[in-house]
């Protein structure tokens, strides 16, 4: 089973507008949920990587972060995860039905077999309990960045539902997001496989000047995102639960 690859990730949030904006809409996503209060509630922050999502998860349960690297937990905010768990995403030391939200931000795609990476998330749920998944969207916006980072697939939001709800869960939202930045995302990496162009990450076709527009691009969807769901994005955000 292969996660995050912890090297790239950690560079990539030293710099880059995307994850930035990515939790504020995990946070706002998470925020109106029927949970426990906080002091009771049990979060998972499953592929944690260097714990960028560590602290929003924080505001609304104890956290227990997992990640394969020990790298992980190195990087980790200071006071985010109550637990740190080196594990895999596939066998989690974690008991049947004992945690009311589990997070999986970029995971899925690193799994040979991501129906059974969904099927734990269920087994650790409580009934009533929430499941948040965000993966890359569409095959054809496949680029270096998938190789990089050793993705196994994107997901249309109909192949992501499907699994979701194969795994014994039930879809409270699925959304399409990043969707501003589609076309100029799709003409880079269309130029890049028509040009032969090779570079070691799409980090570097952005320069630093740029991350500040990038982020107020793609900011601009998360008041949008109250209100309805996209059509189409670069990725795509499920939430379900366990019922």
């Amino acid at each position: 089973m292969q996660t995050h690859t912890y090297e790239i990730e950690r560079q990539v949030q030293e710099r880059h507008w995307w994850f930035r904006v990515r939790r504020r809409l995990v946070a706002e996503t998470i925020a109106g949920l029927d949970l426990p209060p906080a002091g009771e509630a049990r979060a998972l922050d499953l592929g944690c990587g260097s714990g960028s999502h560590g602290p929003v998860l924080a505001r609304v349960a104890r956290v227990a972060g997992c990640d394969r690297s020990a790298e992980a937990f190195r990087e980790a905010p200071h006071g985010a995860y109550a637990w740190r768990l080196r594990c895999d995403a596939l066998r989690l030391p974690v008991r049947d039905a004992s945690v009311d939200l589990v997070l999986a931000a970029d995971l899925l795609e690193h799994l040979d077999d991501d129906r059974e990476g969904l099927a734990e998330v269920r087994r650790v749920l409580r009934p009533g309990g929430w499941g948040l998944f965000l993966v890359p969207a569409f095959g054809w916006l496949w680029g270096v960045q998938d190789d990089v980072s050793e993705h196994r697939r994107r997901y249309t939001g109909a192949l992501l539902r499907g699994r979701v709800e194969e795994a014994g869960l039930t879809v409270a939202r699925a959304t399409y997001f990043n969707t501003f930045l589609l076309p100029p995302i799709f003409l880079a990496r269309y130029f890049m496989r028509r040009t032969g162009m090779k570079v070691e990450s799409e980090n570097e076709l952005t320069p630093g000047w740029t991350n500040g527009l990038l982020e107020r691009v793609f900011g601009l969807e998360v008041p949008l995102l109250r209100r309805i769901d996209l059509p189409v994005g670069v990725s795509f955000l499920c939430l379900a639960r366990k019922t």
